[in-house]
């Protein structure tokens, strides 16, 4: 059994922004068990590629499930909300869902030099 280990998730949508937020918020809030946190959302402006503004938030939650499950769980929720990775490659992103943190693991580690990832992560350990 794994034991209890806090994730850290980022969300991101450019397209439909708000509302596809919400619907992956409500999501990650069915299936995770336990207190889900999320920070404030936050516009930021695209990087590298073009499109409209991103709106991003992240997630902190303490879970027991694997990486892979979890994982599984996350591509689950993006494909529910018919977001694929075609579409990411023309740089239409209903929504991602990343792993940042896992236990004291950093993921995406390219992800941690922007700027909005960590204040929205400091501002999140405080909540």
């Amino acid at each position: 059994m794994i034991e209890n280990r806090q994730l850290i998730i980022a969300l991101g949508s450019n397209i439909h922004q708000e509302q596809n937020m919400r619907k992956a918020i409500d999501l990650l809030q069915e299936y995770f068990s336990g207190k889900m946190v999320f920070s404030r959302m936050m516009w930021t402006d695209p990087i590298g590629v073009e499109s409209d503004k991103f709106l991003n938030c992240l997630a902190k939650v303490s879970t027991t499930l694997s990486l892979d499950a979890i994982s599984r769980l996350l591509d689950n929720i993006e494909k529910s909300l018919h977001s694929t990775k075609e579409e990411h490659r023309q740089s239409i992103v209903k929504i991602d869902i990343d792993i940042i943190k896992y236990g004291r693991d950093r993921h995406h580690e390219k992800d941690w030099s922007r700027p909005y990832i960590n204040t929205l992560y400091q501002e999140l350990l405080r909540l």
